[in-house]
């Protein structure tokens, strides 16, 4: 064995060591943004099905007969729910491509001699942003539904004891 040849072999599997722990750090760090990406998926699914109960409350009101004041007014209010729905549906879509984006720059940002920090910050607040608007037009949506459902017990209630 040459001089100094059982100290490469050592640096090389030390170099091989750290890149290994380099990239496990990169894949920890990378991931972490993994639950909030479930959070968004839990969040899309409730607005998906949301959306698609008042589509098929739109489609039920289409085919009652009776008062058309009454009904052009829970159509109207039907599309004003699911305009607010596809809306905080897309706000959601946006927060979770955005969180992708931070965690593909997260994880070269870790494996390459790039400085991203920008980027992930900028992606993060991208996302966060984007999903408290999400929120916002939903609880929007949730407001809507309680101020209809209230109303439409008001008038239940009236024509059944007048």
């Amino acid at each position: 064995m040459q001089p100094g040849g059982s100290r490469a072999i050592l640096w090389g599997s030390s170099w091989a060591k750290s890149r290994v722990e380099s990239i496990t750090d990169a894949v920890h760090q990378s991931t972490a943004p993994a639950f909030i990406l479930a959070a968004i998926g839990a969040t899309l699914n409730a607005l998906i099905a949301r959306h698609a109960r008042v589509f098929d409350s739109m489609r039920e009101i289409s085919s009652i007969e009776g008062d058309p004041d009454l009904l052009n007014h829970a159509m109207a209010l039907m599309l004003s729910r699911y305009r607010l729905l596809g809306n905080a549906i897309r706000f959601a879509l946006g927060s979770a491509a955005s969180m992708c984006v931070l965690v593909i720059a997260t994880f070269v940002d870790v494996t390459q001699p790039l400085n991203l920090n920008l980027v992930v910050a900028v992606g993060f607040f991208l996302s966060m942003s984007l999903l408290i608007c999400c929120y916002g037009v939903f609880f929007r949506d949730i407001r809507l539904a309680n101020r209809t459902t209230h109303m439409y017990i008001e008038r239940l209630f009236a024509a059944t004891h007048h």
